[in-house]
């Protein structure tokens, strides 16, 4: 399967009163109906610092199944850059793909639990939603050490 899936999370750091809101676009490719590969792009807005945050994840989906709900859990490496938003403003292409300056280059690992619901299928395609909570977890100390996540997304899937 092929799948495709768009969100909006909202989150809470370690940072005190630092609420974040990110948008999210997904792309999985899912073996044997269980397990898949994963990579995702959130570009998102940190309330401390008014900082613009860009996460690119890659890693792996594994999918139970409850009837025709679909339960999974997800780990993935992390590289967040996050930069003012006044630095972002000056040369908004460069902060997007992270070569702006003042971007602080961050690494880390995300783990996540969810649970896919398809409302609609046709032959091959099917249009699910989804809600997740998600751990995003950094080692240095340039921003956050961690946030917590919690997400809707509405996808798309293509059976192959």
């Amino acid at each position: 399967d092929v799948r495709l899936n768009l969100s909006l999370s909202g989150a809470g750091s370690e940072w005190k009163n630092d609420g974040a809101l990110w948008g999210g676009l997904g792309l999985t490719y899912r073996f044997y109906d269980l397990v898949g590969v994963y990579a995702l792009g959130r570009l998102g807005y940190g309330a401390i610092d008014e900082r613009l945050l860009t996460l690119l994840a890659i890693g792996a989906q594994i999918w139970g199944r409850i009837g025709p709900t679909r339960p999974y859990a997800r780990v993935a490496f992390i590289h967040q850059h996050e930069e003012p938003l006044p630095a972002a403003a000056q040369n908004v292409g460069g902060a997007v793909f992270g070569v702006g300056d003042g971007i602080r280059h961050r690494g880390g690992a995300e783990g996540a639990l969810g649970i896919d619901y398809p409302f609609f299928t046709r032959k091959q395609w099917s249009v699910f939603g989804n809600a997740e909570m998600s751990f995003a977890g950094f080692p240095n100390s340039s921003g956050p050490g961690w946030y917590v996540l919690g997400g809707l997304g509405l996808g798309f899937q293509y059976s192959i």
